[in-house]
């Protein structure tokens, strides 16, 4: 027998004799149909396949869901259909669940339901369905398989456990599907999607992988949606399409596994709020949608190692690059400043572009922060004013001076310091002059005209570089 499908053209299928099969020796567990149908053996059959089910096949899940709708078997029927099943040959698979092969079966315009039920393994290889794949609630203790099918409508696995043990997944790789993916609340230990098309959106709301989450070159008209979900293993979308992506709140449980985007194509919204990188992620040559928000990211910590250094300083240059191709200044800065703090790393604490680099940072934000410079600016403005006034104050004349009137005085020679550029007016200095000259000092002896003149000097210089920095920091982030 030969099952075609028109488009992936699945090679033939052998069969077998159908006694050699673990369901139909339970379909048929009551003995098999004769030339006329009899309906009570067909009930009777009926009612031992759906108890035994309930009783030893379906998730502890499902019977919540299925327990009302099911008959419950006596303890006596359950060993006597395992007594049947031991004779016929089938022993093993009554305990581990069972091994399900589907493998190329057509079911044109019907849905295929598996909610529920426990497997130890499921193929389901060149299906072509023309209706939902529903594997809500199914547990399949190793691996599930289908891969190169086509399912027209949505697939289904909604609270569903695979692959329980260590190194078994989940693999749909080249399967065509016309509707929605969707793991949502899935407990999956590997996830493989490589070279799917998906003709929906594809969900993962809290679902929890276990292990990698490999989906290169898929193809989705709609979005990945990963919000609040939980992934200990590499996360790989390289060379895939979506229309959006919503990655919010995700979260990365291995601090050494990698976060590849390279090549991803995404055509709308692309939202990063709440994930914590553990490593940098990767998106060399990935094109994004001018609406990607990356509010609320926390980003890995300074590397330790040069080696490190160097990848991360990369990575950051790629996203300040598309940053800055869709225009979006402020990210465009985030990514700066992560890539100057891994140059320090890179560089080294014996380099003088480390210190340059640190005192950028200190600064201004590395021209980036105008709070920054604004403060740094005005803290040098007020010390310079409490040492100018200070001298004032000591320089004071027999009839003494008013406090306010050092204080005023000392903010205006402390500003023209400042700015020295601007030939400021320091009238304030006259009446110091005159005070000058009938003082001694003698109480305090290095408040003298050469120690003004140092911090008028410093002032000139400091409050210079100051200003400048804060003028380039409105500049960078106003575009001017």
């Amino acid at each position: 027998m030969r099952i075609l499908n028109k488009e992936t053209d699945h090679p033939k299928i052998e069969l077998t004799p159908a006694r050699e099969s673990a369901f139909y020796n339970l379909l048929t567990i009551a003995g098999e149909q004769g030339v006329e149908f009899d309906r009570d053996l067909h009930a009777k059959n009926r009612r031992y396949w759906n108890g035994y089910f309930l009783k030893r096949i379906i998730s502890d899940d499902a019977k919540a869901y299925w327990g009302h709708r099911l008959p419950k078997l006596s303890q006596r029927e359950l060993k006597d259909i395992d007594r049947t099943m031991e004779k016929r040959g089938f022993s093993d698979w009554i305990i581990d669940g069972y091994n399900a092969d589907l493998s190329g079966i057509r079911l044109e315009g019907r849905d295929l339901n598996l909610k529920g039920y426990c497997f130890n393994e499921l193929r389901l290889d060149g299906l072509w369905l023309g209706g939902c794949l529903d594997c809500s609630r199914i547990e399949v203790r190793r691996n599930f398989f289908c891969r190169n099918a086509n399912v027209e409508n949505n697939v289904e696995f909604f609270g569903s456990t695979v692959g329980g043990n260590e190194g078994y997944d989940i693999r749909l790789e080249g399967t065509q599907i016309g509707g929605d993916l969707y793991f949502t609340g899935a407990e999956l230990n590997g996830c493989c999607l490589h070279d799917t098309k998906i003709g929906g959106n594809v969900w993962f709301t809290k679902a929890h992988v276990g292990g990698a989450l490999q989906m290169q070159r898929a193809e989705v008209r709609g979005g990945l949606t990963m919000t609040d979900a939980k992934l200990a293993g590499p996360f790989d979308v390289r060379s895939s399409k979506f229309l959006s992506m919503n990655l919010s709140s995700l979260v990365f449980k291995d601090v050494d596994a990698g976060v590849f985007f390279s090549d991803v194509e995404v055509k709308g919204s692309a939202r990063f709020g709440g994930i914590n990188f553990k490593v940098v992620p990767e998106f060399f040559g990935a094109r994004l949608h001018d609406d990607t928000n990356w509010t609320g990211v926390g980003w890995p910590p300074a590397s330790k190692t040069k080696e490190q250094a160097g990848e991360n300083i990369r990575r950051y240059e790629r996203l300040r690059f598309m940053m800055n191709q869709l225009k979006k200044t402020e990210d465009e800065q985030m990514f700066l400043q992560l890539s100057l703090r891994e140059q320090r790393i890179r560089d080294g604490w014996f380099s003088p572009r480390t210190w340059f680099n640190l005192f950028y940072d200190l600064f201004c934000g590395h021209g980036y922060s105008v709070g920054k410079a604004l403060s740094w600016w005005l803290v040098h403005l007020l010390a310079g004013a409490g040492l100018i006034g200070v001298m004032f104050n000591r320089l004071k004349p027999a009839g003494g001076r008013d406090c306010i009137a050092v204080i005023r005085d000392s903010l205006e020679v402390s500003f023209s310091n400042s700015l020295p550029f601007l030939g400021l007016n320091r009238t304030a200095l006259k009446p110091a002059y005159e005070d000058l000259e009938g003082s001694t000092l003698t109480d305090w002896p290095l408040l003298n005209w050469v120690t003004f003149e140092a911090v008028w000097g410093s002032q000139v210089v400091i409050g210079s570089i100051l200003f400048f920095l804060l003028v380039v920091t409105v500049r960078n982030i106003y575009r001017l």
